[in-house]
């Protein structure tokens, strides 16, 4: 009988303690009604600490503020709504239009911004990391796979994504830029500092670089009247649209400038095509060099040299162009660009 009794009681305390534990995990809903340790001030939420646990689902109602750190599983933020402290996530954030973060975020996986959002603090994500268009950040974004910025959205920080890393159209960073395999700038799109691809880098027509630009394994490409201000090196092929500009140098197995396009300093490859009107401005120097017609270069070193009609020595230094903005480096050393700021090392193995 004192077994059944002590199994009897023993079953009393575990339906007791399962129902409780199991109450502090579910949704927890910012929508106007009462949340347990928190104060409402009109629209306004006020909590001493988070309400929620990482088991918990959050949603902020529209037009409504929360001031508190959270802790959630998954976190919705309503249209015109914003949270003033640190999120922690263990699993997907969505922030609607026109809502604001101010304070860092973290999210297991995936963390996704509205149109016009902003976000005053570092933000990381686990996946993939999303923010609309004209949306705003101040401070670094890491995402362990893709970061996509969408058209005129900006940035101050370093942007690190573990694959891919896309700007829409007008997109601007001020900061550095560096993604595991492929970096994809739209037209427009603007960076102000350096920027490295695993494999594959692409600048749509008028993108601008101010810094270095390079892919570690593959390739580089410039659109129509892109700009780089810094030194350009591609693991296999760097191929410059028409009146494309690099004011530095290219290091590259291969490399081809569009008509009228300019290199302010070398070209060092192993094979390079000019076509017409483009400029090299210093040394081209490869093992076989093929220019179009009035394609000229400021001295060159190649074993096959084939020119066409007005090709060859250029007559005159190119007239003042962007590459003449003060941007300088060291053209004997390369030295590595600065790595990004304090408190954000990027990826192990992967650093500007």
């Amino acid at each position: 009988m004192k077994s059944v009794r002590q199994f009897m009681f023993a079953s009393i305390v575990v339906s007791m303690i399962v129902p409780l534990s199991g109450a502090q995990a579910g949704p927890i809903n910012f929508d106007g009604g009462a949340v347990g340790g928190c104060d409402l001030d009109g629209w306004t939420y006020s909590c001493d600490s988070s309400p929620s646990t990482a088991s918990d689902d959050v949603t902020i109602a529209d037009n409504y503020n929360v001031s508190s750190n959270l802790v959630a599983d998954t976190v919705v933020v309503g249209t015109g709504s914003g949270i003033d402290g640190n999120l922690t996530s263990e699993g997907t954030v969505e922030f609607g239009a026109n809502t604001y973060m101010n304070g860092d975020l973290s999210a297991g996986t995936t963390a996704a911004f509205g149109a016009g959002a902003q976000i005053s603090g570092n933000l990381s994500a686990g996946t993939t990391a999303a923010l609309g268009a004209g949306a705003q950040i101040s401070g670094n974004l890491l995402a362990g796979t893709t970061v996509a910025l969408g058209a005129g959205a900006s940035m101050v920080g370093d942007l690190t994504a573990g694959t891919t890393a896309a700007l829409g159209a007008g997109a601007q960073i001020s900061g550095n830029l560096l993604a595991g395999t492929t970096v994809a700038l739209s037209a427009d799109a603007w960076v102000e500092g350096s920027v490295q691809g695993g494999t594959t880098v692409v600048l749509g027509a008028r993108a601008q670089v101010t810094g270095d630009l390079g892919s570690t394994d593959s390739m580089v490409n410039l659109g129509a009247n892109a700009e780089v201000l810094g030194w350009l090196t591609a693991g296999t092929a760097a191929t410059l649209g028409a009146g494309a500009f690099v004011c530095q140098g290219i290091d590259a197995v291969t490399a081809t400038l569009g008509a009228g396009a300019f290199v302010e300093q070398f070209v060092e490859v192993t094979t390079a095509t000019l076509d017409a009107n483009a400029y090299v401005n210093g040394e081209l120097s490869a093992v076989t060099a093929t220019l179009a017609a009035d394609a000229c270069y400021g001295s060159v070193v190649a074993l096959t040299l084939t020119l066409a009609a007005g090709a060859g020595e250029c007559p005159l230094p190119r007239p003042v162009t962007i590459c003449d903005s003060g941007y300088v480096r060291d053209q004997a050393t390369h030295p590595p660009v600065p790595a990004p700021g304090d408190g954000f090392d990027g990826f192990d193995g992967m650093s500007l």
